[in-house]
């Protein structure tokens, strides 16, 4: 009995000093976690609510801007060959006759063009800025081949395009492409500070384009009329455009090497929809039991579909704040590149002769070769 007292004691001693020895601070509700940290001018409440360092605008705080740009630009499509030149050599001693064919080519040239773009600075939105801007270029290609060979025995020219009408030969060959290039666009970006000397321009916006493509080629055909070439000026004429519209989204990134001089890149890819319109008129001759006949054929195609579209361009850029840092010029040059695909989209023919029944069925096949700009560019730009 004395030891079940005394530990009945112990017992009550413990759990009284349980739940009066210890300080009653720890008892007090926890404090409230701080508050966040206050908006200074280094940093800013996002759109969530949070607290984040400011992105720094690398453009003036507001106003116009305005660019010229002049474009010294080499435009090419794939799939206007329009002749292969045939040499033939005959064996001395088998006569069995050797052919060496090269594909005839058009060359393109270098022309100008121009861009001009008109912009607006928004104060409210952190320096965002909305630009159109318009770009044009004319562009040309030509070519022409011949033969020395009058009689076709040992050189001949052989049309690529429609040969049925064309000619199966030709003496000769003349070939043109003209092409007006028109691209508008509307974007939404801002230039920002990334670091200390890297600055980056998103930007989103929409797209519209008018391309309007001219091929033409003359050949001195012959058809053959009791085993001999009969000679004609036919005419393979092709007109396609494209007129279409989409999105762009892209980047400019600009590497500060002083706080005039920088690095400038630029990086963007488009997907437009639209319609290609095709007119293509042949005017030839077929050779029918020994008789040349005259032939025109007219052909129209539309072709609705996605066009998608990646360009880009490194260069130098300077420029110079005045009145204060309020407004700043710059110069700039540019190497250019653009890229489109599938803008040829003209139809041509192809005959194969079955060795079975001797038939010749023709077929009509879709050039889908792709259009490629590149050259040099020099931008003035103003804003203000």
């Amino acid at each position: 009995m004395h030891y079940g007292k005394m530990g009945f004691i112990a017992f009550c001693s413990l759990l009284t000093v349980s739940v009066y020895g210890f300080p009653k601070k720890n008892l007090a509700p926890q404090p409230a976690p701080p508050p966040p940290p206050p908006v200074t001018d280094v940093s800013e409440k996002n759109i969530l609510g949070g607290i984040q360092g400011k992105s720094a605008s690398a453009s003036v705080d507001k106003g116009w801007t305005l660019s010229a740009t002049a474009l010294l630009w080499q435009a090419k499509v794939d799939g206007l060959e329009y002749a292969q030149k045939v040499q033939l050599t005959a064996d001395p001693i088998t006569n069995a006759i050797a052919a060496k064919a090269e594909l005839k080519e058009l060359t393109f040239e270098w022309n100008p063009g121009g861009k001009v773009a008109l912009g607006y600075i928004f104060p409210q939105r952190q320096q965002w800025d909305i630009s159109l801007e318009w770009t044009y270029l004319f562009a040309k290609a030509h070519g022409s081949a011949h033969v020395d060979d009058p009689t076709l025995m040992r050189q001949q020219l052989k049309p690529s395009w429609i040969p049925l009408l064309m000619g199966s030969v030709a003496s000769n060959a003349h070939a043109a492409w003209s092409m007006h290039y028109n691209v508008g666009d509307l974007t939404l970006g801002r230039n920002l500070f990334l670091g200390k000397y890297l600055a980056m321009k998103p930007f989103v916006g929409v797209r519209g384009a008018w391309i309007e493509q001219n091929y033409k080629v003359h050949y001195r055909g012959a058809q053959f009329a009791n085993n001999a070439p009969v000679f004609h000026d036919n005419e393979f004429n092709a007109k396609q455009d494209l007129k279409a519209g989409g999105i762009r989204l892209g980047s400019d990134l600009q590497w500060f090497l002083s706080s005039h001089w920088s690095i400038l890149g630029n990086i963007s890819a488009s997907l437009l929809y639209g319609q290609f319109h095709l007119k293509e008129t042949v005017s030839g001759e077929v050779g029918v039991a020994n008789v040349v006949i005259p032939e025109t054929i007219r052909l129209k195609d539309h072709d609705s579909r996605l066009n998608p579209n990646l360009e880009g361009k490194l260069g130098l850029k300077c420029q110079a704040p005045f009145h204060h840092g309020r407004y700043r010029v710059s110069l700039a040059a540019f190497y250019d590149f653009s890229y489109w695909f599938n803008q040829n989209r003209q139809l041509n023919e192809t005959v194969v002769v079955d060795p079975s029944s001797g038939n010749a069925p023709s077929t009509m096949n879709r050039s889908n070769g792709n259009l490629q700009l590149q050259g040099v560019s020099v931008e003035l730009a103003l804003a203000f």
